[in-house]
């Protein structure tokens, strides 16, 4: 069966959902690769050290498909990821450097939630009148 050749317009909201996951799954997989510069320094002062990170990209690749259906289907979150950090001057040992802000902060990363096929077919399920 070709989805070019289907009636879109036949298929229900949430159907359409699914395949719009589906479809943005597909070319994130096969487009460019994101690719960033990530820099990490570590500063030291009376005894105490502190650390510093940057990120700069240089080609946003599969991020261009995910940002378009983040706002096409307003999923985007409150929080931003860390791409409009400044980039990081060149340091140098005995350099003076003046503190703008300073935070302690705890991550944890989660890989994105994949769809798999129970997933799916779960999803398809909780859909009124499918046809399968």
């Amino acid at each position: 069966m070709e989805i070019v050749k289907q009636d879109l317009k036949a298929i229900s909201e949430s159907e359409m959902k699914i395949l719009s996951l589906c479809a943005k799954r597909l070319l994130c997989a096969t487009a460019e690769k994101h690719i960033y510069n990530s820099t990490k320094e570590e500063l030291t002062c009376n005894g105490m050290v502190f650390k510093v990170s940057s990120k700069e990209i240089w080609k946003n690749g599969w991020k261009d498909f995910e940002d378009f259906f983040k706002n096409f289907y307003k999923t985007t979150e409150d929080k931003k990821d860390s791409d409009d950090t400044k980039k990081l001057p060149e340091f140098t040992e005995g350099m003076t450097i003046t503190v703008e802000e300073t935070r302690v902060s705890e991550h944890f990363t989660q890989p994105p939630k994949h769809y798999t096929e129970r997933t799916v077919c779960c999803q398809q399920w909780s859909v009124p009148e499918v046809k399968i």
